[in-house]
């Protein structure tokens, strides 16, 4: 089991009160720390959001089986020393690695084992469908946090805009209720292992109390103002009226979230997931976010690097240049507006380390 880490420093402790296990602002990293593997471990979704950056999923013949994921981890601990595991992005996070449905549920649990047992926690953000009571009481004794996305509390809404297979509300619902009873709050109510997370849109911005309200004293909610790509800006008209109501997104996420802020954000005003980590694809391509599978054809695969440190340092050294230029990119270089600019940004050299031949 991954030992209990330390808090955010005293001289925050009276502006958060209740902290997500292994979000980034559990570990307050320092600029230079490595904290997070970023791994993407599904390219199939059983859901299609209208809000998904991904756009049109679809399986990657070149994906990595669980045996080639699990080596992924293993050079992270070994190279990296990393203390946690983010899992989002590209598919649905409990649909781990290829095979049927069976095959992938029982590779998630694999996977979170052997995580566990190389001394790292994971933080997970999924759509809940799977997180029935045999899932979440396996996850019980776990070293994992789940944040569930819930973006209205409307069933007919909720089908308009996530496109679930049918029954999922309901579904959802019922699962949530399991999983508040039984995964623990931890160090005296103020540490969390199970979260909602709501995409504002302008669908549901006139909803995003009500559900906060659902979330109560055991379910620590946060909320996002949508990157308008992928999905989302193929419906803006649906889910963005006007740039007005977009600063009006933000504004609310700085009214409702848990750290007043998006759930990656460290106290320095960072994302720790893209800059105190690495992300890997799950073809072993290096990304700047697990969101933006593009990037892996800026960074490369993760076998062409002699070390993971030279794959961080390539990321770093673009997004350092990125900041540069825009600073207000800080918090999420992929909600910035200049983003489409990023991979002028990128610098084009091999690394000097890179495995040869492979």
């Amino acid at each position: 089991m991954v030992a209990t880490n330390l808090l955010p420093r005293r001289r925050h402790e009276g502006i958060y009160q209740k902290i997500l296990k292994y979000s980034p602002m559990y570990f307050n990293p320092k600029e230079e720390d490595i904290i997070y593997l970023n791994l993407n471990v599904s390219d199939v979704c059983n859901y299609r959001c209208l809000k998904c950056f991904q756009g049109d999923i679809r399986p990657d013949s070149k994906s990595l089986d669980l045996p080639g994921l699990l080596s992924i981890v293993d050079r992270a601990v070994d190279e990296l020393g990393i203390k946690s595991m983010y899992i989002s992005g590209r598919g649905e996070t409990f649909l781990v690695g290829k095979g049927s449905l069976t095959d992938k549920l029982r590779n998630y649990r694999k996977l979170v084992e052997h995580a566990n047992l190389r001394g790292i926690g994971i933080m997970q953000f999924t759509n809940g469908y799977c997180l029935d009571k045999d899932m979440t009481d396996f996850l019980c004794g776990k070293d994992v946090s789940i944040v569930v996305s819930l973006d209205t509390l409307d069933e007919q809404k909720y089908q308009r805009l996530m496109v679930p297979p049918k029954g999922a509300f309901k579904r959802v619902m019922a699962n949530i209720e399991y999983a508040r009873k039984r995964i623990p709050i931890e160090q005296g109510g103020r540490l969390f292992r199970l979260g909602i997370n709501t995409a504002i849109s302008h669908e549901n911005l006139g909803e995003v109390d009500q559900i906060k309200e659902f979330c109560a004293d055991d379910i620590l909610f946060f909320s996002n103002y949508p990157m308008l790509r992928g999905n989302l800006k193929d419906n803006q008209m649906q889910m963005c009226s006007s740039e007005q109501e977009y600063e009006s997104f933000k504004d609310k996420v700085r009214e409702t979230s848990a750290y007043r802020a998006l759930a990656g954000i460290c106290q320095n005003g960072a994302c720790g997931f893209y800059y105190n980590g690495i992300t890997i694809d799950i073809n072993g391509n290096v990304l700047l976010s697990p969101y933006d599978i593009s990037t892996g054809i800026l960074f490369g695969n993760i076998r062409d690097y002699g070390s993971m440190a030279d794959a961080v340092n390539k990321v770093r050294e673009a997004v350092k240049r990125f900041l540069e230029k825009f600073p207000g990119a800080k918090s999420c270089p992929l909600r910035h507006p200049n983003y489409e600019e990023f991979p002028g940004f990128v610098g084009n050299e091999r690394q000097t380390n890179s495995k040869k031949g492979q």
